[in-house]
């Protein structure tokens, strides 16, 4: 793996030049996340939609799959780790994975520079939506920590520095609507629920099993739109089928 080779080289550049051994580091650090992460040097840049079609992404993804049983365990292992109660790294990594498979532009800005929400996702040319995460929360928690409500809103001002006016969907996953009487949002914020993400869940997954009678590699754009669409996992019912408005205390 070219990233484990680049940072062998930086380790041996170091003793000679610690700038050098910065830039290598750097450079194997964006080929592979998971690797030592350079002194400085990375700054966060703008996700920008990439003129490609988002049939064509989901055609790219699903190929990379030898057939119809491979690409089910890859799904059921996603949806798998996308539950309340599910490791908060897990959870994120499965939620970041989604939206790969859906085909949009897909990143976890705090695991990868330390500031900004747990799940981005570039849905189109001017639309975004900014999750947060709380996986770990208990389902007996009867409303939103005002801790809660301040760091969602230091997600969404972050959003508002990076992407300027750009439109977003902000949602937080939490399995309660009420957010405390100590807390307040800044910006418009919806919550996805249990049962929102186990619909989002259930139809990402009938998504999926529409596949099963094509090969993989022979499926039409017209038809991968047809089952986006009935599917609800288009834009618009993203934006409306899996969050709801919060209630404040």
């Amino acid at each position: 793996e070219q990233g484990w080779y680049l940072q062998i080289l930086a380790r041996y550049k170091y003793k000679n030049s610690k700038a050098n051994s910065n830039l290598t580091q750097k450079d194997a650090w964006k080929k592979n996340e998971g690797l030592l992460k350079p002194k400085e040097g990375i700054n966060y840049e703008k996700l920008s939609y990439i003129n490609e079609n988002r049939l064509k992404r989901i055609n790219t993804w699903v190929s990379k799959h030898k057939n119809y049983e491979e690409l089910m365990l890859t799904v059921e292992d996603i949806l798998g780790n996308l539950s309340f109660g599910q490791e908060a790294s897990k959870f994120e990594k499965a939620l970041q994975d989604l939206g790969s498979a859906i085909g949009f532009l897909s990143e976890r800005p705090d695991k990868e520079f330390k500031k900004g929400p747990d799940n981005l996702w570039c849905v189109s040319t001017d639309y975004y939506f900014i999750f947060e995460c709380k996986s770990e929360v208990k389902d007996s928690r009867s409303e939103i920590y005002k801790s809660e409500t301040g760091q969602m809103n230091n997600h969404c001002g972050w959003f508002d520095q990076e992407y300027n006016a750009e439109q977003v969907k902000r949602i937080l996953i939490i399995p309660t609507k009420n957010v405390s009487h100590q807390g307040n949002f800044t910006h418009h914020v919806e919550i996805m629920r249990k049962g929102k993400l186990k619909h989002l869940r259930d139809n990402v997954k009938s998504f999926f099993k529409e596949f099963k009678d094509y090969q993989l590699d022979e499926i039409t754009d017209s038809k991968i739109q047809e089952w986006i669409q009935f599917q609800k996992l288009d834009v618009e019912s993203l934006k409306s089928e899996y969050s709801e408005d919060y209630y404040q205390k």
